[in-house]
């Protein structure tokens, strides 16, 4: 039993990288700034993704229910206590990191329209901007991937339907590795279109013009 207490959220080699891209990438924005105009052509920012979490949260409470009048058959109620607080743990965890990464969607949006209004006010000064153009477009493609990738995982319940008193702690660990497994894939898609955005910023800020911070 005394397994069913090693249960471990973190991710630090993964999350380490993808907090060394974001600093990288929201410095690099905050010396680019949102300078010129916005005429010319530009395309939309990656629309980001919603999930239904009315059904969700149906889905979630009608588990948990069953749930409960299995864990209240448990002899050890120890084990039945700690089997309910992971199943609520593995949900709170999914919700907080999926949160995160949508927040860092949102900004990575923000960034993009900025880049587009720079981008835009170079071709009205008759610069070429096809390359940093390319190199946005293919963020922004990146940035869907990510967006919906996250949506995906947002959608996702990790609470377990315990069978019995002796698969629990088995089916609890199957569920933990799961989320974990899940995360740091949807993780990898983030940092992708963090790395991504990085490099057009990068590709933006070589047409000169104003890079005064806003």
């Amino acid at each position: 039993m005394g397994s069913i207490y090693l249960v471990r959220f973190l991710l630090p080699i993964s999350l380490l990288v993808f907090l060394l891209v974001s600093n990288v990438t929201s410095a690099a924005l905050a010396q680019d700034g949102s300078g010129g105009s916005s005429t010319g052509s530009k395309s939309p920012a990656p629309k980001e993704q919603r999930i239904d979490a009315t059904a969700l949260k149906t889905k979630i409470e009608t588990r948990r229910e069953e749930n409960k009048a299995r864990i209240a058959e448990f002899k050890d109620k120890k084990k039945a206590e700690i089997a309910e607080r992971i199943d609520k743990k593995l949900t709170s965890v999914n919700e907080k990191r999926t949160t995160q990464m949508s927040e860092t969607i949102t900004k990575m949006n923000e960034m993009v329209t900025k880049l587009e209004t720079r981008i835009a006010a170079a071709r009205t000064a008759g610069k070429d901007v096809t390359g940093a153009q390319t190199t946005l477009d293919t963020a922004k493609t990146a940035i869907s991937t990510a967006s919906s990738a996250v949506t995906a995982q947002a959608g996702n319940d990790y609470g377990t339907s315990v069978s019995s008193e002796t698969t629990a702690k088995t089916e609890l660990k199957t569920a933990r590795n799961t989320l974990n497994t899940d995360l740091k894939a949807t993780h990898t898609q983030l940092v992708t279109a963090k790395q991504a955005l990085a490099k057009a910023i990068s590709s933006v800020k070589s047409l000169g013009g104003d890079n005064k911070s806003e």
